[in-house]
């Protein structure tokens, strides 16, 4: 009779005992994948959000660094400003190879109450900035109209050469481009030329602020400081917005982190405990077994299946679960991290559950440690004579 046999026939014995460990491993195991592929699915959300803005720093008001760029990332009103005479100034540094200025802002929307529309200004150069968008060469300078998101022109049912309304002035806007599913903010806003959202938004000459590449990228440093030196300006590069977004990521990580251990723990100790009932069950069945010939390593090889058995079946319940739940996590992300990039935030690889296979059998090896010692200590004529315990 095979161990793997052996293994199910007294796991089925105590199918109650064994359905709870399951399940209290795939509830952990869960959390514990799901906790991976938050900060990898976070982490490439970051980066793409990064590379659809088409620059490597951006100029913005003093204040809160980080605070301002995740609103310009994902969409958002800034307390302050900048001129927008500053685009002047920037023009005319050195190292500085293109750049467009951008105003950021809500309007009401037309034709349903309580909701609004995200309105971007912004100079031509963006559209030679962002290669996703698939336009070639500017647009504004040439016609007037805007260019809306992929979800904005399916929500207001539009096609290219439409009018689209926007605001509460009764203002209509053809609608020139509309980008392609980026899976970024850019899906849900409305882009139209900086001169016309500032009246739109009744906000005066003024920027959000300016998105610039360079000529050299080695001499960022230097470019950043020069770019500093103009009134009430701060320079952010996308390098220190993905490190401080990470090492954000991380801290939250780290935190849930221990709690989950915790959880692990406790799955653990309810794997023992379930592999040392069964044990305790079968003990006169393996004294005899002992007392006709069996080994300890063959009795190892019995309690090591049941155990793998329960917790590979746990982490596969963990990646069915997973999968199911994903919308329903990912909403739940969201509502708890109201800057949350766009698209999936979750991110699962086949990489990511070998490595939680690997997980759970190293946690049932633990957990096997005590009943195979006390498997091992056994005297088969003293366990021959004892009365059956549960």
């Amino acid at each position: 009779m095979s161990y793997l046999f052996l293994a199910y026939k007294y796991l089925w014995r105590s199918r109650r005992r064994v359905f709870l460990t399951i399940s209290a491993i795939g509830i952990a195991m869960m959390l514990f994948i799901n906790l991976i592929a938050l900060k990898e699915g976070y982490s490439r959300s970051i980066l793409r959000h990064v590379r659809q803005l088409g620059a490597q720093m951006l100029a913005i008001p003093k204040g809160c660094p980080y605070e301002a760029t995740a609103l310009i990332l994902y969409g958002g009103m800034l307390p302050s400003s900048l001129p927008d005479s500053m685009l002047e100034d920037v023009a005319k540094m050195d190292n500085v190879d293109r750049f467009y200025g951008l105003l950021m802002g809500l309007t009401a929307h037309p034709n349903k109450e309580k909701m609004s529309d995200i309105i971007y200004g912004v100079t031509d150069e963006i559209f030679t900035m962002k290669p996703d968008w698939e336009i070639q060469g500017p647009v504004f300078g040439v016609q007037e109209g805007v260019v809306i998101g992929y979800h904005k022109a399916k929500e207001r049912e539009l096609s290219p050469g439409e009018f689209i309304e926007v605001g509460t002035r009764g203002n209509h806007y053809q609608v020139l481009h509309i980008l392609p599913e980026l899976g970024t903010e850019d899906d849900n806003i409305i882009y139209m030329p900086l001169k016309k959202a500032q009246m739109e938004l009744d906000a005066g000459n003024i920027l959000t602020g300016i998105a610039i590449t360079l000529n050299d990228i080695r001499r960022i440093d230097e470019t950043r400081q020069l770019i500093e030196t103009l009134p009430d300006v701060q320079v952010i590069t996308m390098t220190q917005v993905i490190a401080s977004v990470m090492r954000f990521l991380n801290m939250i990580q780290t935190f849930l982190l221990g709690i989950l251990l915790l959880t692990l723990f406790a799955s653990a100790l309810q794997l023992l405990n379930t592999l040392y009932m069964s044990v305790l069950e079968q003990i006169k069945e393996i004294g005899i077994m002992k007392a006709i010939g069996a080994s300890t390593a063959q009795l190892t090889w019995i309690i090591g299946f049941q155990a793998l058995m329960m917790a590979w079946t746990g982490n596969l319940m963990a990646i069915i679960l997973s999968f199911l739940l994903k919308p329903y996590i990912q909403e739940a992300v969201k509502a708890y991290l109201p800057s949350a990039p766009s698209g999936s935030l979750l991110y699962y690889s086949l990489p990511m559950f070998l490595y939680s296979f690997l997980f759970v059998s190293l946690l049932s090896l633990l957990a096997v440690l005590y009943p195979i010692f006390r498997i091992a200590v056994l005297s088969p004529v003293k366990v021959i004579t004892m009365e059956e315990r549960s």
